[in-house]
């Protein structure tokens, strides 16, 4: 390691060359190729974050948050299911990669469902457990899914496990104003609207959406409240505040939704 870490820091902004030689049953040499390397100057990030879980469909009790040291490969672990009573770590997500702003599902049987956000050095829980998540570049907004997945298993195939999410809107919220806000064209009753995603100047959000058929509605309303959000909403999250009519455009619906409250 200590070899290959000092051949990096040598040809660091410039290339390498790597040359093969196999030698056959007959004693015969033969070249390949070289196989050109360019070495960045830039650092690499020092971590790699990742969810691991045992690949079954009926258990999650070794389930858990890690960091890899990418320069020394040691890896340490974030947060782990056994930390409480054995519960789910899931969704987590980054403010560009820092983890001053990050985000962390949970869901236990003991303690609920809930999002562990870490700012600045200070874990809160909020009572709603957010589903896929983007942070804002300047880590003022996450844009997040509430989503109904639905979890079944079939005899098509190698694979039998699927899942299918019937029901799923979009919201926002506001660490330092601890609310949250969305609007009717981000949580339309008809359609679903999950994976949000920031461009990297965070002046345009993007998301996934798509009728809700026929037969998935009538599995996912049961879970529906009037205004089309999860009835689990907690009190501290609030709806979007009154604007001049519905969103002509899903992007409008996101400015809707981050306008401040009225007073």
């Amino acid at each position: 390691m200590r070899r290959w870490r000092a051949l990096l820091r040598g040809a660091a902004g410039g290339d390498l060359a790597v040359r093969v030689s196999p030698r056959g049953a007959d004693g015969t040499w033969r070249a390949f190729a070289p196989l050109g390397l360019h070495v960045s100057s830039d650092p690499i990030d020092p971590y790699l974050a990742d969810r691991r879980i045992h690949p079954l469909y009926n258990f999650w009790y070794d389930v858990g948050i890690y960091q890899r040291d990418l320069a020394g490969w040691d890896e340490t672990v974030v947060v782990h299911g056994r930390d409480f009573a054995n519960g789910c770590t899931n969704c987590h997500a980054f403010t560009q990669g820092s983890p001053t702003t990050m985000s962390i599902g949970t869901r236990s049987q003991r303690h609920g469902s809930a999002t562990l956000l870490c700012r600045h050095g200070q874990v809160t829980k909020l009572a709603i457990k957010w589903g896929y998540t983007s942070w804002h570049p300047s880590g003022q907004a996450a844009a997040y899914s509430l989503n109904k997945v639905y979890q079944f298993l079939h005899s098509v195939g190698q694979e039998v496990r699927d899942v299918c999410d019937l029901d799923s809107d979009l919201a926002v919220y506001f660490p330092g104003e601890d609310r949250a806000a969305t609007a009717p064209a981000i949580a339309d009753p008809d359609y679903l609207e999950t994976h949000p995603a920031w461009s990297a100047d965070g002046t345009v959000p993007e998301f996934v959406t798509g009728r809700i058929e026929a037969s998935a509605r009538s599995l996912g309303t049961a879970a529906r409240s009037p205004r089309g959000l999860p009835t689990e909403m907690p009190p501290m999250s609030m709806t979007a505040p009154p604007g001049q009519g519905r969103p002509q455009s899903q992007t409008d619906a996101w400015r809707e939704a981050q306008q401040p409250p009225p007073h």
